[in-house]
């Protein structure tokens, strides 16, 4: 007698998750599992879910090296209490010359230091991209407050096509396509450079804001009308993220939330 549709399908799913098994099972002896930070191995996990499968790949003590359990300012993203009267968000301000911030919240891994600076730069190169995944998915589970955003598209901080070309990959992008990927909404390019600006570290803190106020354009107006999740690798100043947060809301995006791996914690005077 011929098999069922529904009976076809279930032993292909079952003949297909004996597969993954087995290839994973194989994988974790050729190529044991370990640390992407530090390279030590990490405990054997072929019984569950594979280690080497997964973009979460770090020993115990890199993830709590890389993130940051302090208080942080929901709008400025600095160490502290936040609300009225918060010292951060009274120096961001300051500095883009604006009355408030434009994003509604800031979401942050960590400080930008040691560690995490480490993995911030090294994401910036081709060979670093799953690690700027990895840094995302930390993000999203040390700050768990993302998902309750309401959050409809996710959109990368861009890079101009020339700097793209030359470093090869662009760490904000990487980072925003595992975000969509894990709060299930769309990856929106709706920004894009439209100049080749100085390098924003290359500057003191007071010339930043004049350096990227223009250098953005809308290229993707589907945004338009939706809740937008704004992201990049690391935020000194939070110049970029107030230029590109502006044109989204002149696009008709009524709600911007930020978010970054890393927030430096400069004085005002630093470059």
């Amino acid at each position: 007698m011929p098999l069922s549709t529904s009976a076809t399908k279930g032993i292909w799913k079952a003949c297909r998750g004996w597969a993954t098994s087995l290839l994973a099972g194989a994988e974790q002896l050729v190529f044991p599992a370990a640390c992407r930070i530090c390279s030590q191995p990490l405990p054997d996990s072929t019984g569950s879910k594979p280690a080497a499968l997964t973009a979460d790949r770090l020993c115990g003590g890199c993830r709590l090296e890389l993130c940051d359990h302090s208080r942080r300012c929901s709008r400025c993203g600095l160490p502290g209490a936040g609300g009225n009267g918060c010292s951060g968000c009274r120096q961001l301000v300051a500095r883009l010359g604006a009355g408030q911030p434009l994003w509604q919240e800031f979401a942050v891994l960590g400080r930008y230091d040691g560690l995490l600076r480490e993995a911030v730069l090294h994401a910036k190169h081709p060979t670093g991209e799953d690690l700027a995944e990895l840094l995302a998915l930390l993000l999203l589970a040390q700050r768990p407050a993302i998902r309750s955003w309401g959050i409809a598209a996710v959109v990368p901080i861009p890079m101009h096509w020339r700097r793209r070309w030359k470093r090869g990959t662009n760490a904000a992008a990487a980072m925003a396509r595992q975000l969509a990927r894990q709060l299930g909404v769309p990856l929106r390019h709706a920004l894009a450079r439209s100049a080749v600006t100085p390098l924003q570290r290359s500057l003191p803190a007071a010339s930043r804001p004049g350096n990227v106020a223009a250098s953005f354009r809308l290229r993707d107006r589907r945004v338009g009308g939706n809740v937008v999740l704004l992201v990049d690798d690391v935020a000194t100043t939070g110049a970029t993220l107030a230029a590109a947060t502006g044109l989204l809301l002149e696009a008709g995006v009524p709600v911007v939330y930020a978010a970054v791996a890393a927030r430096a914690e400069a004085s005002a005077d630093s470059p």
